[in-house]
């Protein structure tokens, strides 16, 4: 078996110039992937919550709205916005479980 099929890093010299700088952009590459994959784990996870606990999140970390902003939006109380947005964290760091691993077992 080839050291491709394997799985195994291959590095090219053809017009990438030496190994050492194709080597050099490699960890940008592996960081651009792992927060990649972080986004989508999140996002997997954020999915599983209740859908007003699930609006409540998006709309104030990936749309960077205000808590009263919010509260205009779904048409409810401030408080009652920031209440959701606070159990939707402990529920996603429930999903998550201790040293940041995904609990699986949830439904």
């Amino acid at each position: 078996m080839n050291a491709h099929r394997r799985g195994v890093p291959t590095v090219s010299l053809d017009e990438s110039g030496t190994a050492a700088e194709s080597m050099t952009a490699a960890p940008d590459q592996i960081e651009m992937l792992l927060a990649a994959e972080r986004r989508q784990q999140m996002e997997r996870l954020v999915a599983r919550l209740a859908p007003k606990l699930r609006e409540a999140i998006w709309l104030r970390f990936a749309g960077e709205l205000e808590y009263r902003e919010i509260a205009a939006i779904v048409d409810r109380p401030e408080e009652t916005v920031r209440s959701r947005v606070f159990q939707a964290l402990r529920r996603l760091r429930d999903l998550i479980g201790p040293g940041g691993h995904h609990d699986r077992s949830w439904k």
